[in-house]
């Protein structure tokens, strides 16, 4: 929660050098949440990681994730990153859990605009130049996700 403080106050660089513009303190915190626990692939779905994040929680930091996807300069790498720890939030987000509708009403256009925006393939440029493989894995990803974010607008509302 205090990392999507921090991102809300402190909107992405964007003339400073590309070490300091790769990440949004989200993303450094899933870094390092995912370095610390990297032997564990399947950590969101682990007793104890769950109960500290509620449905309202995972889609805030999910929507962070995949707006900071398509931000100008984001290497493939982190793009990837970024949409592999968002995807793993939407799968765990319950359509019945209070509160989604007023934030799938604020943020779902912009989740939705970024998902496109993946899986056109065409922003940010790290995607862009990506070989073909890995551009229609990452839109096949996107797809499913739009496809779940549009299934979670409909249930919730």
């Amino acid at each position: 929660e205090r990392a999507l403080l921090w991102d809300a106050g402190h909107p992405p660089p964007t003339e400073r050098g590309p070490a300091l513009a790769e990440m949004s303190m989200v993303e450094f915190a899933f870094e390092t949440w995912a370095g610390e626990l990297a032997a564990e692939p399947d950590i969101l779905h682990r007793p104890d990681v769950a109960a500290d994040m509620d449905d309202r929680l995972r889609l805030l930091l999910m929507g962070q994730l995949v707006q900071a996807a398509i931000r100008p300069g984001t290497s493939f790498s982190r793009l990837d990153t970024d949409l592999d720890w968002a995807t793993g939030l939407l799968q765990l987000v319950e359509s019945d859990s209070d509160g989604l509708a007023a934030i799938l009403g604020i943020m779902g256009g912009g989740m939705r605009s970024a998902l496109e925006a993946l899986q056109r393939g065409d922003q940010p440029a790290g995607l862009a130049e990506a070989p073909p493989g890995e551009r229609r894995r990452v839109a096949q990803t996107a797809k499913l996700a739009l496809k779940s974010l549009g299934m979670l607008e409909r249930m919730a509302c």
